[in-house]
């Protein structure tokens, strides 16, 4: 218990220590004198961003000057032209009527495949073995609902 009485006594004594008056003087003036940081560009003075700055820079200078500098195809002239009309509707009837063409082969496999499935007698849902073996293993008497029962016999009778 000495060594604790004897620190806190050390310290105490530490505690009314100053610094010498010249040393304070000296202190405050070098740190009043420091140059304080502009904080005019806010963000732009940290080092993480000029990286990024600098290539969108780069970016929207290239952009610019292909806007600029490249000329741009001449579309609306282009249109007027009699020749390259002429052409145009040249092609678009065979174009037209070869979809139409395409349309109804297509309209017509449709319509042969419904009529061969309602001519077809012997599919599945047809068969009349198929139906009365599943009407064998139907039990029309054995009722899971009652209210069900209830509302079906109203409307039956």
């Amino acid at each position: 218990m000495t060594n604790y009485d004897q620190i806190i006594n050390e310290l105490r004594k530490l505690r009314f220590l100053k610094p010498n008056r010249a040393f304070a003087e000296t202190s405050k003036t070098s740190i009043l004198a420091s140059a304080k940081p502009n904080h005019f560009y806010g963000f732009l003075s940290l080092p993480r961003l000029a990286p990024a700055l600098s290539f969108a820079a780069v970016v929207l200078v290239v952009v610019a000057s292909y806007v600029i500098f490249v000329p741009s195809k001449p579309t609306v002239s282009a249109a007027f032209n009699p020749e390259n009309l002429s052409q145009e509707f040249a092609g678009l009837t065979i174009n037209v009527q070869l979809q139409e063409v395409e349309y109804q082969q297509n309209a017509n496999q449709a319509i042969a495949s419904a009529l061969g499935e309602i001519t077809n007698t012997s599919v599945k849902h047809l068969n009349q073995t198929l139906l009365e073996s599943e009407e064998e293993s139907i039990d029309v008497q054995k009722s899971t609902n009652p209210e069900i029962d209830d509302l079906l016999n109203s409307v039956i009778f």
